[in-house]
């Protein structure tokens, strides 16, 4: 598969037109943080008090704080001795540098040599959030709960669209790093976070991938190139666990059999089709029978493995291209 210039995206993302968002600079300092030293009730820099510990990734740990200076809530995400952690750091502040306060994007506010300080975004994980869905209502697919799963998605891709315009790539995609609050109208706003992968990825040496596996791309999982594209396959994925609970390979990103992936997304397998399928026949025995193929139509051209060619279905080729036909399912029903 050839590589595509990401980087000749238009720079202005259509729908935000001629009001970008603003660009507030991120307050710079020297300072590194001792992480074996970070306790609960202690502060950090000397500014921002630690209430609890509330994440540990990858590459960072990150605190619930206070920022005593300005009397707000904020997250410290400080990351792990040793170099790669703090490179990786480094790429998540650059990126933050570019997109500055996005639209469904986590604001960046403060960063020191080994840490940053972003706005603390009220609500909890998308993975958590799909787990209390189909905890209780396996298997349970009307009207509303599809709609409500797009237009989770809808934010996603709009955050999406406005980074890519900016040649920002996400490249970790999944519910993990996607925070979802829920506004008071009942419908969830989504925040993606955890940004510096795509920087990462594609300075990586050949034949390595980064990322979190059941959720690559063909060409991330193969090592490959990857454009803003892989971020819609991603985002596929990602709507395909929402509707059915289920990851979109067997196991989970801890468990897996990579021989069986590869395999699969080769031959244009982006999930398990038969978890899928009760989704799609409820909303057809419900009388939606046009929601249903709209659904499956949304899913294949966002996960196929095709990219130019003469073919049926070939993945969106840009952001709002995949939001626009979002939105063209959403204009046709009710809200919830």
């Amino acid at each position: 598969m050839p590589a595509f210039d990401w980087r000749g995206l238009p720079r202005r993302p259509s729908r935000v037109g001629t009001c970008l968002p603003e660009r507030r600079p991120i307050e710079r300092s020297k300072l590194s943080i001792n992480l074996s030293a970070v306790t609960s009730g202690g502060f950090i820099a000397s500014r921002y008090f630690v209430l609890e510990e509330i994440g540990k990734g990858g590459y960072a740990d990150v605190y619930f704080c206070r920022d005593t200076r300005t009397d707000s809530n904020v997250a410290v995400k400080i990351s792990r001795p040793g170099d790669g952690p703090i490179e990786m750091m480094r790429d998540e502040i650059a990126a933050y540098e570019t997109l500055g306060a996005g639209p469904n994007i986590v604001t960046c506010l403060a960063a020191g040599e080994n840490f940053i300080v972003l706005e603390h975004l009220e609500g909890q994980s998308l993975s958590h959030l799909i787990t209390e869905i189909h905890r209780d209502h396996r298997g349970k697919n009307n009207i509303d709960s599809v709609l409500a799963a797009l237009l989770i998605i809808k934010e996603v891709l709009f955050g999406l669209e406005y980074a890519h315009g900016l040649d920002e790539v996400h490249a970790d995609i999944c519910p993990k790093n996607i925070m979802a609050r829920r506004r008071p109208g009942g419908s969830y706003q989504a925040t993606l976070i955890d940004w510096g992968m795509g920087r990462k990825y594609l300075r990586r040496p050949p034949g390595i991938s980064f990322g979190k596996p059941i959720y690559m791309s063909p060409e991330q999982a193969g090592s490959r190139d990857i454009d803003h594209r892989s971020d819609i396959y991603s985002t596929g994925l990602v709507l395909f666990e929402i509707l059915t609970g289920e990851y979109p390979v067997p196991g989970d990103s801890g468990d897996f059999d990579g021989y069986l992936l590869m395999s699969r997304r080769s031959h244009g397998l982006a999930f398990q089709e038969y978890y899928l399928s009760p989704v799609l026949d409820a909303l057809g025995r419900s009388g939606l029978p046009d929601l249903s193929r709209s659904i499956a139509r949304l899913l294949a051209k966002m996960t196929t493995y095709r990219f130019q060619e003469s073919y049926p279905y070939v993945r969106f080729q840009s952001a709002m291209e995949a939001r626009l036909a979002v939105e063209a399912i959403l204009g046709k029903y009710p809200v919830p």
